[in-house]
């Protein structure tokens, strides 16, 4: 939980995964209590996933409170203490708010059972020549994006310039 670094992102993504998990344990939990069979693997299902939830919020608090670390030059662990308590208040505060509170709620929670997913996923480290490829592709955009504002402005200077010029030749054919 120590090095995990949530950005706009990785925040949407591991909304997704809980907001997937979320209707995917559900559904196999209804097809498992159907059949006679999976009854016993239906309940461990979602006893498992229960105990997920129970442990997600505590989990993503943690992970704030270690991007915070940095932020507020934590160094003592009675800091960090202090502060995880802090995220933690104002997590559960959240939830207060009348009418608002309740759908906060929810995300915060699907964004934490998603961050837990996230972590036990296998994830593809990129080889050096992906990553030179990425970091190119980065520039050739970068590249394309300069010029195509040049030629925007170079368009506009010529716009500007006719303009003047049918204004110049205006003025001549009233004279």
């Amino acid at each position: 939980l120590a090095n995990i670094k949530l950005s706009a992102s990785k925040l949407l993504k591991t909304f997704g995964l809980g907001l997937i998990s979320i209707i995917s344990v559900s559904l196999i939990f209804i097809l498992l209590l159907i059949t006679t069979v999976g009854t016993n693997l239906g309940i461990i299902l979602i006893l498992l996933y229960a105990s997920l939830c129970l442990i997600s919020v505590p989990a993503l608090t943690i992970v704030i409170t270690n991007i915070l670390k940095p932020t507020f030059k934590i160094e003592k662990t009675s800091m960090f203490s202090l502060i995880l308590t802090l995220v933690s208040i104002i997590l559960h505060g959240i939830t207060l708010i009348p009418f608002v509170g309740t759908l906060l709620g929810l995300v915060i929670k699907l964004i934490a059972i998603g961050l837990l997913i996230d972590m036990y996923l296998p994830h593809k480290e990129l080889t050096e020549e992906e990553k030179v490829a990425i970091e190119e592709a980065k520039k050739l955009a970068k590249e394309n994006r300069e010029k195509s504002k040049k030629e925007k402005l170079e368009a506009k200077e010529a716009k500007k310039q006719a303009k003047l010029e049918a204004k110049e030749a205006k003025k001549e054919n009233n004279e």
